[in-house]
């Protein structure tokens, strides 16, 4: 279902799982120059907020609506760079208040992407250094693995491509190199021309949540990216 050109939601409906879950997948072209902020960004999201501007507070506030998680992954897909930004909590048929925590959980959607911990167009600049380092430590462990460490070896060989052979010097460079100002920017650019798809999976009325979606300040954006690679041998 499209909500305006470039973002659409879709619904997986099953009462299987005491769970809902719901994901906001970012997909935009592969960039050397926009990967390090984007992976940032999504570890800015899930840490805090204009709400609860640190991490103790938010995971108390996320406590207190029966232990919901949000979590955040960047990954590569194709030519495609590929953010997910996901809520997983109770269903609304476990608790004693009936259609209340989806309401709220969207109205955390709400202020996880447009009031982040930012000011004067910057994350604030302790956290985002913090996550910095968290996302540095997390790469270096990854290339300790062996399997990780060929793989991306193999990658560096195949590909003609320099997008998709991603070095790991490169990235931690990048890393090094990104700001709050520029990530902040670069999370910015990502709401106004990603393409957003919002996948719920659970047990959900459809009419309202569409309503919901309608409700946040999107704006249309060309729905361009291409996923699939060729390359010559």
């Amino acid at each position: 279902m499209e909500l305006v050109p470039g973002i659409s939601a879709h619904f997986v409906q099953s009462k299987k799982f005491k769970t809902n879950k719901i994901t906001i997948r970012f997909t935009a072209p592969l960039s050397l120059e926009t990967i390090a902020g984007r992976m940032l960004s999504a570890s800015m999201l899930e840490t805090a907020n204009q709400a609860y501007p640190t991490s103790q507070a938010f995971r108390r506030y996320l406590a207190s609506l029966y232990g919901t998680d949000i979590s955040t992954s960047a990954y590569r897909r194709g030519q495609a760079h590929i953010l997910d930004l996901t809520f997983t909590y109770v269903r609304d048929d476990f608790l004693s208040k009936k259609n209340v925590l989806t309401s709220r959980i969207l109205e955390l959607v709400r202020q996880t992407l447009f009031a982040p911990l930012a000011q004067d167009g910057a994350f604030e600049p302790a956290l985002f250094e913090i996550e910095r380092k968290q996302l540095l430590a997390s790469l270096a462990t990854d290339m300790d693995d062996s399997f990780y460490f060929a793989h991306k070896e193999l990658d560096s060989l195949f590909f003609h491509d320099e997008r998709l052979q991603l070095r790991y010097s490169d990235l931690r460079n990048s890393i090094l190199n990104e700001s709050p100002e520029s990530g902040y920017m670069c999370f910015q650019n990502t709401l106004k021309n990603d393409r957003i798809d919002f996948f719920f999976l659970g047990d959900f009325n459809e009419v309202e949540i569409t309503e919901s979606l309608k409700s946040l300040p999107f704006t249309a954006r060309e729905n361009g990216v291409t996923i699939q690679y060729h390359q010559s041998y």
